[in-house]
């Protein structure tokens, strides 16, 4: 009876409060809680705070840490505790790790142990209601809410994990079970992984195949396990990849669209009239049901591949591609196959050499007479660059015009002056390179003059062989860190090394909690030593799916931006166009990359790997 009414009481000064509390830091480096409004509600005296989850507040006492070589060194780790939104203690301060309550369940562990600077591993997983009574008993590596009252179980796996997050270790996933809201195992762990699809479905990997299917709520197999790759169904459509093919597959595992391409690039089969796929070499649209919507008419589409193939530099290709889109235009099609077409001669120059897109843009807008010419360009254009990129295309014109001192009339001011000269940037692709590549796709030129590579150092500096390997490839830090236990977010990394200066590498990176990328310089002998925080992305990481790659998605949202001068062909024009949002993608959380192990909950593996020295 005691224990009822000590649940009611706290019960009812939980639910007194209905605004969300925050957590804050004083100066003196302790936490509380604020409200709305910035109200403080609880006064700093905790060591370590987390968001408010269901009126609960997950706090910590004891942990300390201090920054070393510019990321964070745990020193003690603390005890958790939960105290409700007046401040009162609700559960001990004795678990080694928490989560945020889901459902009523306060997830705890104990017996974890520390690893390397900023991480535990280890101990057991299990949850507890307000009473303290068990809900999962204290036996699981590791517990994660699904939905519909369905949680995910793991044991035989190994995890490290702080307050941030929660990260797998690739080389030893255990197993995945379901369980109930009620702490009733529903299906045995069993599978490598297993991720929340349609209807409460499961897509789950089979650990001895490696391949993947798809199971009921209840464990039941719907789909066999055939398949190496395996997406989400959206009205009644999967992406399914069999024998190195991709297609589509129904829920019944009929096949809707065969699986007979090499690459699909549009994830969902429906939500566009057409679907872009890649078969022996070519790049085409097909319709829903598979049927070739869209096909490259002859002799244009013969022409043009015999033009790229032979072209030298990039005037000869801008050329292909104006005397194949005149072609085109001249036909029957509608705007909408006009872009798809498009599409795929635009990835094409994409990968060979990016500034030849624009001066194709460019050549568009200068068209008289045919505004469908330049809207059918920006918009194909627009599904296919980001933001990043069309910022390239800004900087190729502001070049372009202070190298050839251009006036330019500011229609705001009203003032004429002088367009400047800007340095080349770094990260704008010169003619001739793909985007992201540092070999230029040029015929070879009998010539003297050293061919341009993006990848320059000081002549007179020795760089040895172990930092110019790292050039053109990515690393993530492993301090940086995702959303409260592992939802997809941003992330703290280097996406590409562009050269090696000295001590320094030059690197384009992403901050947390935003889609930016920046430049920025850090000693490479940090990516060389062993137990170093900078680990190769490369190793196990894929393209994202959802943003292929590029690290954004679109918004719908309409942003207006005016450019008062474009320069062209010798003529000074004045165009206005809208420029488009994206936004950092919640597949991969900005970075471009998905994990390659197939895990839809956990994507990063803390996993040392020293770099050989030549």
């Amino acid at each position: 009876m005691r224990n009822l009414i000590v649940f009611l009481f706290y019960g009812l000064c939980t639910l007194q409060s209905s605004a969300q509390l925050t957590p804050y830091k004083d100066d003196k480096g302790k936490y509380g809680y604020k409200d709305e409004k910035g109200a403080i509600i609880i006064p700093a005296q905790y060591d370590l705070a987390l968001p408010e989850s269901e009126y609960f507040l997950p706090v910590n006492k004891g942990y300390k840490e201090v920054i070393e070589n510019g990321a964070p060194k745990v020193i003690t780790w603390g005890k958790w505790g939960f105290l409700n939104s007046k401040g009162q203690q609700l559960i001990p301060f004795k678990y080694d790790m928490v989560k945020p309550v889901t459902n009523g369940h306060f997830v705890v562990n104990t017996g974890a142990k520390p690893w390397g600077t900023e991480w535990l591993t280890g101990g057991k997983w299990g949850s507890i209601d307000l009473l303290q009574k068990a809900l999962f008993p204290m036996k699981y590596d590791m517990i994660r809410e699904a939905a519909g009252g369905k949680w995910l179980v793991n044991t035989g796996g190994k995890f490290y994990f702080n307050a941030n997050g929660v990260l797998p270790d690739k080389n030893q996933p255990g197993k995945w079970g379901i369980a109930g809201n009620d702490g009733k195992e529903i299906v045995k762990p069993a599978y490598t992984s297993l991720q929340l699809a349609w209807e409460n479905n499961f897509i789950a990997q089979d650990p001895v195949s490696k391949k993947y299917g798809l199971l009921s709520y209840d464990g039941k197999l719907k789909i066999p396990f055939e398949y190496e790759q395996l997406n989400d169904f959206s009205l009644g459509a999967a992406l399914a990849k069999k024998n190195g093919k991709y297609g589509f597959i129904g829920t019944q595992n009929q096949i809707i669209v065969p699986l007979v391409y090499d690459d699909i690039y549009e994830k969902d089969l429906y939500a566009a009239g057409y679907v872009l796929v890649k078969k022996d070499g070519r790049t085409f649209s097909i319709d829903a049901s598979g049927r070739e919507a869209v096909q490259s008419p002859e002799p244009y589409e013969s022409n043009y591949q015999k033009a790229i193939a032979s072209a030298g530099e990039t005037k000869d290709r801008v050329a292909a591609l104006n005397a194949y889109f005149r072609g085109i235009r001249s036909l029957s099609f509608t705007d909408d196959q006009l872009k798809f077409l498009l599409d795929g001669k635009f990835r094409q120059l994409f990968e060979t050499d990016f500034y030849a897109l624009y001066e194709f843009y460019l050549d568009q807008v200068s068209v008289k007479d045919d505004k469908r010419a330049f809207t059918t360009t920006y918009l194909a254009l627009k599904k296919l660059l980001t933001k990043e990129q069309f910022d390239i295309f800004d900087f190729y014109t502001q070049h372009a015009m202070g190298e050839k001192g251009i006036q330019v009339y500011n229609q705001t001011t009203g003032v004429t002056t002088i367009s400047p000269k800007l340095a080349w940037r770094a990260d704008a692709p010169r003619p001739g390179y793909g985007w992201g590549k540092l070999v230029s796709s040029d015929k070879p030129k009998v010539s003297t003059t050293p061919a341009y590579t993006q990848t320059s150092s000081k002549p007179s500096e020795y760089i040895p062989s172990e930092a110019q390997a790292l050039v053109g490839h990515g690393y993530y830090k492993d301090t940086s860190f995702i959303n409260t236990w592992g939802d997809f977010h941003a992330v703290t990394k280097i996406c590409h090394v562009q050269s090696i200066s000295g001590e320094f590498a030059n690197v384009l990176y992403f901050l947390s909690n935003s889609n930016t990328v920046q430049n920025g310089r850090i000693p490479w002998k940090e990516f060389t030593q062993y137990n170093s925080a900078y680990k190769p992305l490369q190793k196990w990481y894929s393209t994202c799916g959802v943003c292929n790659g590029s690290g954004t998605v679109q918004a719908s949202s309409t942003y207006s931006h005016t450019n008062d001068y474009e320069y062209t062909l010798g003529v000074k024009q004045t165009i206005t166009s809208t420029t488009y949002k994206n936004v950092s993608c919640n597949k991969c959380g900005g970075c471009g990359l998905s994990a390659s192990d197939g895990s839809g909950y956990e994507w990063r593996t803390p996993y040392y790997s020293p770099k050989k020295k030549r």
